[in-house]
C-alpha cells in the first residue's frame, strides 16, 4: 500500500497517496508493526514536507521520531540482555570445564600415587594449565562484565534522555493549550481546555521525575502527589489547608499515569467547587498500600452535592 501511494504520488494523485499512506499506517499500528509504523511515518512526513503541509509533516515526523528512540532502545536492552545470557553461559562453563578438570587431576592423583615424582610433575602441570586456564577466563568475564555495566549506563542514559524528551513535548502541548484558552477567555470551551492542560501537566510531572532523579521506570508516589496536588492548587488561585498521610510506596510508570489522572480530576473538581462559601477549606489524601493493593482517599470540607428538588 505504501508503494502504491508513491505512483500515486508520482501520478499527481495526491489525495489517493495520501489516503493509501495512512491506510497502510493504520494497519501497521493494528498489527503492532512498530517498523512498519517507523517507516511509514517517514515517508507521511517526507510526502506532507513536499507538498507544503509542514503541520502534518511535523506531526507524523515526531511520530517517526517516537517509534525509532523505542527501536533504537529496544537493540540496546535486546543486545545488553544478549551479553547477559553470554556471560553467565561461559562463567557456567568455566566452571564445570574446571571441576572436571579438577576431578579428572584427583582420579590420576589415587591411582597414580605410587609414580612417585614423575607423577607430582604431571599433576603441577595440569594444576598449572588450569590455573592459567581459569585466569584467562576470568579475564574475559571481567571484561564482559564492563560491557555489560558500560550497556546498562548506555540503556539508562537513553530512557533518560526519552522521558526528558517526553517531558518538553508534553510541557510544549500544556503551553499551547495555555494560549489557547487565553484566546478563547469566556468561550464555553476555555474551561475544558484548562482542564486538558491540567491532564497533561500531571504526566508531564511524571516524566520530569523519572529523568530527574535517575529512575528510569519507578514513580516516588509520596513526593510525586503532594507535588501534583500544590501545582493544582497554585493553578486554580484556591488556597486551602493540604493534609498528607501518604505512605512511601514506588510505583510502575503505567500505574502511575492513571493514579495521577485520578488525582488531577478529583483535586481540580475540589478547587473549582467545593469551596464556596467556606472559611477555612481543606483538602486531605491519604494514600497507602494494603493486601497488594493501593488506596487513595481524598477528602475536602466543602458543601458537597446540593440536591435540586421539582418546585
Amino acid at each position: 500500500m505504501a508503494e502504491l501511494a508513491k505512483i500515486y504520488e508520482k501520478e499527481g494523485n495526491i489525495i489517493a497517496a495520501e489516503a493509501q499512506m495512512v491506510s497502510a499506517l493504520q494497519l501497521a499500528r493494528n498489527n503492532g508493526l512498530k517498523e512498519q509504523v517507523r517507516d511509514i511515518s517517514e515517508k507521511l512526513a517526507d510526502l506532507y514536507a513536499r507538498h507544503a503541509d509542514y503541520k502534518k509533516a511535523l506531526e507524523y515526523q515526531r511520530l517517526y521520531q517516537v517509534y525509532q528512540d523505542s527501536l533504537v532502545n529496544r537493540a540496546n536492552i535486546e543486545k545488553t540482555e544478549q551479553l547477559k545470557n553470554q556471560y553467565e553461559l561461559e562463567k557456567k562453563e568455566t566452571q564445570i570445564n574446571f571441576l572436571n578438570q579438577v576431578n579428572k587431576n584427583q582420579r590420576i592423583i589415587t591411582y597414580g600415587s605410587g609414580g612417585g615424582a614423575a607423577l607430582l610433575l604431571i599433576l603441577a602441570f595440569f594444576l598449572y594449565r588450569n590455573y592459567k586456564r581459569a585466569q584467562k577466563a576470568n579475564h574475559n568475564l571481567e571484561i564482559q562484565k564492563k560491557e555489560i555495566e558500560k550497556r546498562e549506563e548506555e540503556k539508562a542514559l537513553l530512557l533518560k534522555e526519552l522521558n526528558h524528551r517526553v517531558k518538553n513535548n508534553l510541557q510544549m502541548v500544556s503551553s499551547l493549550l495555555s494560549l489557547q484558552s487565553h484566546q478563547l477567555k469566556d468561550h464555553p470551551a476555555a474551561e475544558a481546555i484548562k482542564a486538558g492542560r491540567y491532564r497533561v501537566e500531571a504526566m508531564s510531572l511524571i516524566h520530569q521525575k523519572l529523568y530527574q532523579k535517575d529512575h528510569h521506570t519507578q514513580i516516588q508516589l509520596k513526593d510525586y502527589v503532594e507535588e501534583l496536588v500544590r501545582n493544582l492548587m497554585y493553578s486554580s488561585g484556591q488556597k486551602a489547608e493540604l493534609i498528607f498521610t501518604l505512605e512511601d510506596t514506588a510505583v510502575d510508570i503505567n500505574i502511575a499515569i492513571p493514579i495521577a489522572l485520578i488525582v488531577n480530576e478529583l483535586v481540580t473538581n475540589a478547587f473549582k467547587y467545593a469551596y464556596e462559601n467556606i472559611e477555612r477549606p481543606m483538602l486531605e489524601i491519604n494514600l497507602y498500600k494494603k493486601d497488594g493493593l493501593l488506596n487513595l482517599f481524598i477528602k475536602d470540607n466543602g458543601k458537597g452535592i446540593v440536591a435540586k428538588h421539582d418546585p
